[in-house]
């Protein structure tokens, strides 16, 4: 008992050991905090004064919701506060103890008082929160103030210098690793930070004139999300080394001179104080009389309207410590000219609401919001929901910040981030480009993930960071109207190279590439070949569509039956909250939400509460990935995005071009091609695009004229949209395409070399016939009595020698990976054998992933990320039959498609040789640029009665482009018609099925 009540922790000496020991008091005081909530919010209003009085928490929740709730995204207020109120609280502690303050065995007021002297906003921060709790709670707290008490931070920096840099994120995966993962903290390492501070300084000598770089007394900073401090930190070592050239004596001088230029804003108090942390640190180690209130650092948010009075501690009176500071912040955005705004911002998606006065603008002054600067006034519809983002928002912030809020008198100054790569080429930032290319003189784009979204783990700079991340820096040196210069590099390689690489750039390196320059281009290197003449896929198939989007995985099945099992459990379950558990809702659909049902369908709106039947609905196959073909459930209601318009143009000869036309991809074709619906994801798991060869009312899904014209330039052949479609696949469907053009399709989408060549052209269509062939599985361009039989059957019986199944999988397994035999040739599979097959065939890849592999992961590997429903649980427990056929099908896919192969690349080879139709010359013959009509799909035939007379009415504008007579080739003008015409005369005819 004595040892008990004499309890000492040990001294901490490391980050490991600190980590794991706060995040679980931190993880008991969290739940205290909610429990208090709960008792507090259960005392009626109408009990005495006395117990109405006794709500700490509620208090405190209701006066610091703003500070430590600044976002709350989609989580329960109570459920932030307690997090939030914890971390503060342990961090306080820490930072006191840092600078060797003791914390056990005193009271918490003294404690943040002495705190206060020297860390102003921390310190009065731990007073008001602690202040008030019952002696209960404080006798709770206290094991943490013990633990804490126990650290040895000096032990802890001696042994790792750059402790605090990862300190907040590591605390973050032991405490709350989910937390972790939905805020994005990922701190930026500082060899990173290092290298992007060095460009900065060489950008501010020599575009500038700033002699000295960061330590020129013209040169103010701001971090606007400064995290943990590191690029300030790094900043003041900068600044002091460079200085210390002419002798150390300058070292702790050039700091006290930067000490009041350099800005920070930080919202989260946990990271605010270990900011507070490592700039002290920094200070100390550089010998200088520097105080870290001689630095300018605000718990505030960057993005709030500076015009408006704070409301973040409206509850203190004015002259409090935490009001002035919060006072200073917003003097700061309103009227501080800066040199300098860099940092890391943070990244969320579908942010809005979040963006203060950049999203909002400024009422009280008049100021529209900032925002708009990177919009196109209407002229780019929803693609613009994607400038909903903070780290868009804190783009903004910066550039107006620099560019913009000081002109005439000042407008010279730098930008530099590292955020996520979006806007170098998506769509919806087409004004964020136009805006940097018409604002800024120059800019550098380093684009440190080319590899993509989800880069291999060896190839990344930030180890748990997904997305395709860049380095961006803007300056404007002088007042000229000439868009900016603006230059790109790719890092190529490992971690470790491309460290080497960053760290050898500079502003006028030789590596740099010219990006593109018209105002709304991707910033993304302007090709260096023909590639620009020749048509986008996207214009010659003018209407795309997005592939299914469900938003729950466990509509999808690689068999029929695990889709009824699953359908039979959902329908089982009478527990309402349990069902909707299974269900996984989402915003758009939920368990008792009515939606209408599938084009084609003659189902009432319903909901599944009201309208689920015991039996589930046939399963359609669809294109799930690249040559996966599975099952879904093809109900509405359980579809978020069910992209309808590719379920209502589902014809007997449908052809879909498959493309990945907003992100960079890896060694494959450049498209697929599939006769089924397509996911979303089909192409390499990434998003992309449905090219349809035929409308939903059965005509041609191509350019208008086009058709045509080819057929002129052919000698007047007959030219159809399945030539067309047979054309591209044979130039564009395979790895030479993707190799020869790797850099071009940085800028995403797939644009087509179109020969001019009859006789090449005839040569494609045989090949890229063959290629649809087996791709859609023997569904199109089949030939019963030719070398192209209908049917997967007859795709696996052409493949020669035949691919067999040679050895069954056992009956119990349920192999995860496949052993390949070079030697013999054979795919093992457990104790099945499958052969003879080629290493191109176990090694093809689309989009970079290797396409046996993703197919065998799907059906014996562990659940997908993805799956968040204990309905995706129910699946095959052992090999099925079905699966044995499936694979030999998708051997002999690949197998045609390995053997076509070098016949593409020659004819690739040759096309490119020959002359070309280009973009110039379809403006020229009015093919291009392509009517917007033309971009949204015809509808369906309506299945009411005709009204008499009106058979055949076309509502689409007639094309300029005609035969070409004898009487010359010139270009016809486009006719002005009325406003409704008939089809006769055209030249495309309605489409009739075959019967």
């Amino acid at each position: 008992m004595r040892d008990f009540l004499g309890w000492q922790p040990e001294s901490i000496t490391t980050v490991r050991r600190l980590v794991t020991s706060m995040a679980p008091l931190c993880q008991y005081l969290r739940a205290e905090v909610l429990e208090q909530l709960d008792i507090e919010r259960r005392t009626p209003e109408s009990a005495p004064d006395r117990r109405r009085a006794q709500k700490p928490f509620t208090a405190l929740a209701h006066h610091w919701s703003k500070v430590l709730l600044p976002s709350t995204d989609g989580q329960k207020p109570d459920h932030i506060f307690a997090d939030r109120y914890t971390q503060t609280i342990a961090f306080a502690l820490l930072l006191a103890r840092t600078e060797g303050l003791r914390l056990a065995g005193r009271d918490l007021a003294a404690v943040a008082s002495e705190l206060e002297v020297e860390n102003t906003v921390m310190g009065r921060a731990l007073q008001l929160l602690t202040e008030r709790v019952d002696p209960e709670f404080a006798r709770r707290l206290n094991t943490l103030v013990q633990v804490v008490d126990a650290v040895d931070w000096k032990r802890i920096t001696k042994q790792h210098p750059e402790a605090h840099v990862h300190l907040y994120e590591d605390f973050l995966e032991e405490y709350d690793p989910e937390l972790r993962r939905r805020s994005g903290t990922y701190y930026t390492p500082p060899r990173l930070v290092r290298a992007m501070v060095r460009f900065t300084d060489a950008v501010l000598r020599t575009r500038l004139d700033c002699a000295e770089g960061f330590a020129d007394d013209q040169v103010t900073v701001i971090d606007p999300a400064m995290g943990t401090g590191t690029f300030l930190s790094e900043i003041i070592d900068t600044v002091a080394e460079q200085r210390a050239r002419r002798g150390q004596g300058f070292r702790g001088e050039a700091v006290e001179q930067l000490a009041g230029r350099l800005i920070g804003f930080e919202r989260q108090m946990a990271a605010y104080a270990v900011a507070q942390m490592r700039i002290t640190q920094t200070l100390r180690e550089q010998d200088t009389r520097t105080r870290l209130d001689d630095l300018r650092l605000h718990l505030a948010d960057t993005l709030a309207d500076p015009y408006e009075r704070s409301s973040l501690f409206a509850f203190l009176p004015a002259d409090d410590a935490l009001v002035e500071n919060s006072r200073q912040a917003d003097w700061i955005k309103r009227e501080q000219q800066v040199t300098v705004v860099i940092g890391n911002p943070p990244d969320r998606e579908r942010a809005e609401g979040e963006g203060g006065w950049v999203e909002a603008g400024s009422e009280k002054v008049g100021i529209a919001p900032l925002l708009d600067a990177f919009r196109l006034r209407g002229r780019n519809g929803t693609q613009e929901n994607k400038l909903k983002n903070l780290y868009v928002y804190f783009w903004r912030w910066a550039t107006y910040k620099v560019f913009d809020q000081h002109r005439p008198e000042a407008h010279r100054g730098i930008v530099a981030f590292i955020s996520t790569a979006g806007f170098l080429s998506g769509p919806g930032f087409r004004g964020m480009r136009e805006y940097l290319r018409r604002t800024c003189s120059e800019g550098w784009i380093i684009d440190l993930s080319p590899e993509g979204i989800r880069p291999p783990v060896r190839t990344r700079l930030f180890p748990g960071v997904q997305q395709q991340l860049m380095i961006a820096v803007f300056v404007r040196s002088g007042g000229g109207e000439k868009p900016a210069d603006i230059r790109y590099v790719a890092l190529e390689g490992t971690g470790e190279q491309k460290y080497a690489q960053l760290e050898d750039l500079a502003p006028d390196s030789a590596r740099w590439r010219a990006v593109r320059s018209d105002a709304h281009a991707p910033f993304t290197p302007a090709a260096e070949g023909d590639w620009d003449s020749y048509p986008a896929l996207g214009d010659l198939f003018p209407w795309a569509a997005p592939g299914v989007l469900p938003k729950r995985t466990w509509v999808y099945s690689t068999d029929q039956e695990t889709l009824r099992a699953r359908w039979r459990r959902l329908v089982a379950e009478k527990n309402v909250d349990e069902k909707r558990s299974l269900f996984r809702e989402t915003h758009s659909r939920s368990v008792d939400r009515a939606v209408g049902p599938l084009p084609g369908s003659v189902l009432p709106k319903q909901s599944i509460m009201d309208g689920v039947s015991s039996a589930c609905p046939d399963p359609v196959r669809v294109a799930y990935r690249a040559f996966d073909r599975q099952w879904v459930i093809p109900d509405n209601r359980v579809l978020d995005r069910s992209s309808p318009g590719l379920w209502e143009s589902r014809h007997p000869d449908q052809i879909r071009i498959v493309e990945q036309h907003s992100k960079s991809f890896g060694p494959g074709p450049a498209v697929l091609f599939t006769a089924l619906l397509p996911d979303l994801d089909c192409f390499d798991g990434r998003g992309g695009r449905v090219l349809s060869l035929r409308q939903k009312d059965g005509t041609p899904n191509v350019a208008p004229g086009l058709l045509q014209h080819l057929s002129n330039c052919f000698g007047h052949t007959m030219v159809s949209a399945e030539d067309l479609a047979a054309y591209i696949a044979a130039v564009t469907a395979h790895p030479g395409f993707t190799a020869r053009f790797q850099d071009e399709l940085t800028t995403r989408g797939v644009r087509v070399p179109l020969t001019g060549d009859a006789e090449l052209w005839s040569e494609a269509l045989s090949i890229g016939r063959t290629v649809i062939w087996a791709s859609t599985f023997g569904e199109r361009f089949a030939d019963p009595k030719g070398a192209q039989p209908v049917g997967a059957n007859q795709v696996w019986e052409t493949a020669l020698p035949k691919i067999e199944y040679r050895q069954q999988v056992g009956r119990d397994e349920l192999p995860e990976r496949f052993i390949y035999c070079p030697d013999r040739l054979e795919l093992c599979l457990g104790s099945g054998i499958f052969g003879p097959v080629a290493p191109e065939v176990r090694e093809y890849q689309v989009g970079g992933q290797n396409v046996l592999d993703g197919w065998l992961r799907r059906r014996s590997g562990s659940l997908s990320p993805k799956a968040c429903s204990e309905l995706d649980r129910i699946r095959p427990d052992r090999w099925l039959p079905v699966w044995s056929r499936e694979l030999l099908d998708v051997l002999a896919v690949l197998w045609h498609l390995v053997e076509v192969q070098p016949a593409q690349s020659q004819l690739l080879d040759r096309v490119l040789a020959s002359p070309l139709i280009s973009v110039e010359e379809l403006l020229r013959r009015g093919v291009f640029p392509v009517p917007d009509i033309a971009r949204s799909s015809a509808p369906a035939p309506s299945p009411q009665p005709t009204i008499p007379g009106t058979e055949g009415i076309e509502l689409r504008q007639p094309h300029a482009v005609r035969p070409i007579t004898a009487q010359g080739d010139e270009a016809v003008e486009a006719p002005t018609p009325p406003a409704r015409r008939g089809r006769k005369g055209g030249v495309e005819r309605t489409y009739r099925r075959k019967r």
